[in-house]
C-alpha cells in the first residue's frame, strides 16, 4: 500500500481525533507568521526577521515593478541567484516569473525588451 493511500485511511478512521489535534494548532491567522517563517526558512536559509528588514527597506515594494505588497494577493518572493544562492531582495511573484523564465539571462531579457520595442505602433 502506498503512503499516501495509508495516510488517507487513517484519516477516515481517526478524522475526529487528527482535527482535534492537529486543526486548531496548525490552522488560521494566529500561526500564519510562523508557517511563513518555516517556509521562508527552509526554502532560503533566512530567518522572518531578516524577510521583515527587507520588506521594510523595500518600502514593501517589488523591486522591479515598484508594486507594493498591498496590490498583490501573495506576499513578495524572495528572489535569490540560482548559481550562488545569493539573496538579491523580494519580488512579487510575476516579476519573480519573469527571471525564472528567462533563467536570470540578461541578454534573454535585452531581446525581450528589443522585441517589445519593435512592436509597438
Amino acid at each position: 500500500m502506498e503512503k499516501k493511500s495509508r495516510h488517507q485511511i487513517y484519516y477516515k478512521k481517526n478524522k475526529k481525533r487528527w482535527k482535534e489535534i492537529y486543526g486548531p494548532r496548525c490552522r488560521g491567522d494566529k500561526h500564519k507568521e510562523r508557517r511563513k517563517g518555516y517556509a521562508i526558512k527552509r526554502r532560503h536559509g533566512i530567518g522572518i526577521e531578516e524577510y521583515n528588514l527587507m520588506f521594510i527597506n523595500q518600502s514593501g515594494q517589488c523591486l522591479i515593478c515598484k508594486k507594493h505588497q498591498s496590490e498583490f494577493k501573495r506576499a513578495l518572493a524572495v528572489d535569490h541567484c540560482h548559481t550562488t544562492n545569493k539573496i538579491r531582495g523580494l519580488l512579487c511573484h510575476k516579476c519573480n516569473l519573469i527571471l525564472g523564465y528567462a533563467h536570470d539571462d540578461v541578454e534573454i531579457l535585452k531581446s525581450a525588451i528589443e522585441y517589445l520595442k519593435s512592436q509597438r505602433q
